[in-house]
């Protein structure tokens, strides 16, 4: 499904086609999932021998100046846990490569500390504690899973590749995000 109306696009995505630099503004809240992350895993797995697809609530966004950047107005804690869903799979696979980043407005270094995340990353914030707490709860979570089934990095990222999708509202350039 595309429509596009006034500027205003909306369109299914799978969650591999996210690309780009996200910008998360300061009037967004910070992130604050952690061990809830291991919820979207468990319901993703859901549909692993089904016909089904998975789609997530919508990713908001404004398109910047910059050729493929984005302000992201609402969606911020699906597309963080996104992310650290697939700094996980890098982790374990090493043969990835992540298509987006994330900025935030009141956390410069948070760029840098998504980046490099594991489980020595210093906590210098309230956003990177849950961050690091989502990190290793799908960490742990992938962990339990490869006891059960050695190929779940491989299988799951498929399947979050080709299975999950969001539904992607792209706002004219004239809205403001507030």
């Amino acid at each position: 499904m595309d429509q596009s109306n006034n500027n205003i696009i909306l369109q299914t995505k799978k969650v591999s086609e996210i690309s780009g630099k996200f910008s998360v503004p300061a009037y967004q809240r910070g992130y604050r999932w952690g061990k809830e992350a291991t919820r979207l895993l468990d319901d993703i797995m859901e549909i692993a021998d089904s016909d089904y697809r998975y789609c997530l609530q919508p990713i908001v966004v404004k398109k910047l100046s910059d050729e493929n950047s984005y302000e992201l107005i609402d969606g911020q804690q699906r597309l963080t846990t996104l992310f650290l869903i697939y700094k996980v799979i890098e982790k374990l696979r090493h043969d990835i490569k992540i298509n987006y980043c994330l900025t935030y407005e009141t956390r410069k270094d948070s760029e840098e500390f998504l980046k490099n995340i594991s489980e020595k990353s210093e906590e210098t914030n309230i956003d990177f504690y849950f961050m690091k707490e989502a990190y290793m709860s799908i960490d742990n979570w992938f962990q339990e899973k490869m006891k059960q089934r050695i190929s779940i990095p491989y299988d799951f990222l498929n399947l979050l590749n080709e299975k999950v999708d969001i539904i992607w509202y792209e706002v004219g350039p004239s809205e403001d995000g507030n």
